[in-house]
């Protein structure tokens, strides 16, 4: 096993319970095709009755639908364009840019919500994206800015390891029938392997 559960405990209800339940105000672990990075739960969404209903608590991720959050990114040192002292900026970077396995501390980790003057927000697939709910207590800051507390930065940090991220598969639902809008024949979630070939 790549990460022991002394290191992610609960690991395989993404640590979402009716103790560490998904609330408004909670730091997620996400993981999208281009990159892991930190979400502040802004709503929960769950589908019934071919809607999507606002939670205003909920105990497990399973049946929920769309998570709205708040994106966080790593920040890392820019010293481009001259800037002798450096600046610190988020790190759009994608997968290759995963934090490594070396000298990067629990209590250094630092994550902002601003690309420029703009917050960033996106409404995330909570089954495939959320990967560990680190709790509502999980960091603090000034405005736009994020530093995970030690207990939240070690659950961080277990996560991006490379040796993880390279074992983390992404899973895309099949494709929808449009006329019908049920799945498709196999129904099943598969690894996105690339473009499709005919």
């Amino acid at each position: 096993m790549i990460v022991s559960e002394a290191d992610l405990p609960n690991l395989h209800s993404k640590n979402v319970s009716s103790i560490n339940p998904l609330r408004a105000g909670c730091l997620l672990i996400m993981k999208n095709e281009a990159r892991t990075y930190l979400g502040e739960v802004l709503d929960v969404y769950k589908k019934a009755n071919r809607r999507h209903g606002s939670l205003d608590i909920a105990t497990s991720s399973s049946g929920l639908s769309y998570l709205s959050i708040r994106v966080y990114l790593p920040l890392t040192v820019d010293n481009h364009a001259g800037n002798e002292a450096g600046s610190l900026t988020p790190s759009f970077g994608g997968e290759d840019e995963a934090f490594s396995d070396s000298d990067t501390e629990a209590d250094s980790l630092a994550f902002s919500c601003r690309s420029g003057t703009v917050d960033i927000h996106t409404h995330a697939l909570a089954a495939d994206h959320l990967l560990y709910n680190l709790g509502c207590k999980a960091g603090s800051g000034p405005p736009n800015m994020l530093v995970l507390n030690p207990f939240a930065a070690s659950r961080w940090l277990a996560l991006t390891r490379k040796k993880v991220q390279e074992r983390l598969v992404i899973r895309i639902p099949a494709r929808t029938n449009l006329v019908s809008d049920t799945p498709s024949a196999s129904g099943l979630l598969v690894k996105d392997t690339g473009p499709a070939v005919n």
